[in-house]
């Protein structure tokens, strides 16, 4: 009996791509779904022959996967030898390209080339004498290499829920888009059911979080907070923090041209995409919480200390009388007790919208992924915002402000220093101490705008490092974020608006203190669920994707505050303004 499936099979599977065999599984169990559903008596012969024929395509794409393993592994083990053999003629080919460097061969090709280890990958092409191009390279590069996800987290692995069909348990998700295939599978194994409540795991987000991060079942909470806030282990211990991201951007594939306009349109199916769930995270110390929260105190700070009775002066007619000396007791601290709370996101979808349009589910479903995380960084900020004491500057008098000249530039900076003066001073912190300085990143093109129309010095052409230098060299490391003090955040005149922004705010708040004063703690597990409810089903609809988080904000520290500034960005300087500081 001659089967027609719903989809094309090709002759053979060694020339397709990986994404092609994940497609192809994917077809095939989506296929099987309705059948493998039916009970005992309802299956017919050519639901049999059907199941064999998807069966075939399974087995096929899961020993071509096999095979190509094996494939990479013998790569890997050749190149391994390769590399091994070739250390006999190391010395020898030195010599050679010694001799080629002198004779004036190849200049171009040996300048300034250090004495590293070769590839493997370019040593057959390197060895033949030939330049090498791009398609030479690409004859040397397995799909293992080709198939590596650059963006990869060793803070996060996601992985494959029990029984999801077309991926065995425990499977490594390459990308987002075989995130959305498999929740696509998981939601056309509901379309057989008429009836009952059904709910499966998708996906487990694990944090791998080292072992000196993690709370234990035994041992104390302030020592994990204490490492978690220590500023010592921060990378790199610069005051500026570069973030560099690897974006991959997906290739359009190419209208085929018709032979007339006769011909009907082509529908693309392609979605826009610009958004970003990691730029613009507020930067505070993480650790992992493995029960309901932590318990922990912050101890006393340096001006309780100071206004202690256990100090004395005497003089020595007071010692020869045995004036008493008074002392002091060391005090019981209090201990706070933070909880996690939950952020989470709940998605609805249409039954035949995931069979007909899954690309639709699986981008929106990515959307919604970077919502939840400027959702949760929101949080975090308003916890920190809560937690820190206001400092207004913006109705004082221009004879007496700090920002008598220029609240956006030289004033902006003027006040910035003076808060970490003032901070460093209450806590007594060395002189070269750093504090944390957060933003929202909107002030950056305000304060180079301003720049810009300064008079007198050609400014238009200012970087973000030169700005970003000005607060580094006032001992600030500045964080600039999104999802404070913008439209999303509450802030009606802010960016990011339903109406186009006509001008800056007029001020601007931000916060300062010392690294570690806050830390964020998180639960160690994400899950990622799709949920089957006969109740919706009637409707034709079910739950596409749940998921919550644990998390908690803990201040560790004694001392936050939030500074409120005003914001002018004219180009005013104190040469073109009367300035008057008397009292």
């Amino acid at each position: 009996m001659n089967v027609k499936l719903p989809f094309d099979v090709p002759e053979t599977f060694s020339d397709l791509t990986p994404e092609r065999l994940t497609e192809l599984e994917t077809f095939a169990v989506q296929a099987a779904s309705p059948i493998r559903a039916k009970g005992a008596d309802e299956v017919t012969d050519e639901d049999v022959e059907t199941l064999r024929a998807l069966a075939e395509v399974v087995a096929s794409v899961r020993g071509e996967r096999e095979e190509r393993a094996k494939n990479v592994q013998k790569t890997e083990d050749r190149k391994a030898d390769f590399a091994k053999l070739g250390e006999v003629f190391a010395a020898g080919d030195k010599a050679e390209d010694d001799a080629d460097a002198e004779d004036g061969d190849d200049v171009e090709d040996a300048e300034d080339k250090p004495a590293a280890k070769k590839d493997p990958k370019k040593a057959a092409v390197a060895a033949s004498g030939k330049k090498v191009r791009v398609s030479d390279v690409a004859k040397h590069t397995s799909l293992a290499d080709s198939d590596k996800d650059d963006t990869d987290s060793g803070f996060f692995t996601l992985t494959a829920a029990s029984d999801v069909p077309g991926f065995p348990s425990g499977h490594v998700f390459a990308s987002d888009l075989e995130l959305g295939r498999a929740i696509e599978a998981r939601l056309s194994s509901y379309s057989g059911r008429k009836s009952g409540y059904a709910q499966h795991g998708v996906a487990v987000i694990r944090r791998n979080f080292p072992e000196e991060l993690t709370q234990k079942s035994s041992g104390s909470d302030d020592e994990l907070l204490e490492y978690a806030a220590r500023e010592s282990r921060l990378p790199g211990g610069s005051l500026t923090q570069a973030i560099e991201l690897a974006v991959k951007a997906n290739p359009k594939k190419a209208l085929t041209a018709a032979a007339g306009w006769c011909a009907p349109s082509q529908t693309v199916y392609d979605l826009f995409e610009i958004e970003n769930g990691t730029d613009g995270m507020v930067d505070i110390p993480q650790i992992q919480i493995t029960r309901g929260g932590i318990n922990f105190t912050a101890g006393p700070d340096f001006a309780s200390i100071f206004a202690g009775t256990g100090y004395f002066h005497q003089t020595e007619a007071q010692v020869i009388a045995a004036t008493t000396k008074p002392c002091m007791v060391v005090p019981c601290p209090s201990f706070t007790d933070k909880r996690l709370e939950v952020e989470g996101v709940c998605i609805t979808g249409a039954i035949l919208q995931s069979r007909g349009y899954p690309e639709m589910v699986a981008r929106f479903t990515r959307g919604a992924m970077a919502v939840h995380n400027h959702k949760l960084n929101k949080f975090v900020i308003d916890q920190m915002v809560a937690g820190s004491t206001a400092v207004d500057l913006s109705p004082a008098p221009v004879a007496t402000s700090v920002a008598a000249d220029d609240p956006t530039s030289t004033g902006m900076l003027a006040t910035v220093e003076m808060a970490i003066e003032d901070y460093r001073y209450r806590h007594r912190m060395p002189f070269n101490a750093t504090l944390e300085v957060v933003f929202p990143h909107w002030v950056l093109p305000a304060i180079r705008a301003d720049w810009s129309r300064r008079t007198g010095v050609e400014m238009t052409n200012v970087s973000d490092a030169q700005i970003l230098s000005h607060f580094s060299n006032r001992s600030a490391r500045l964080q600039l974020v999104y999802d404070w003090q913008d439209s999303f955040a509450g802030l009606a005149t802010g960016p990011g608006g339903a109406a186009a922004l006509q001008e800056f705010p007029q001020e601007v708040l931000f916060m300062v203190y010392a690294a570690g004063t806050w830390v964020r703690g998180v639960a160690d597990v994400i899950t990622l669920d799709t949920v089957y409810d006969a109740a919706n089903l009637a409707l034709n609809q079910f739950v596409a994707l749940f998921t919550e988080e644990g998390v908690l904000v803990a201040k560790m520290g004694h001392d936050s505050r939030l500074y409120t500034v005003p914001l002018c960005p004219s180009g005013t300087t104190s040469a073109t303004t009367a300035m008057n500081c008397a009292a």
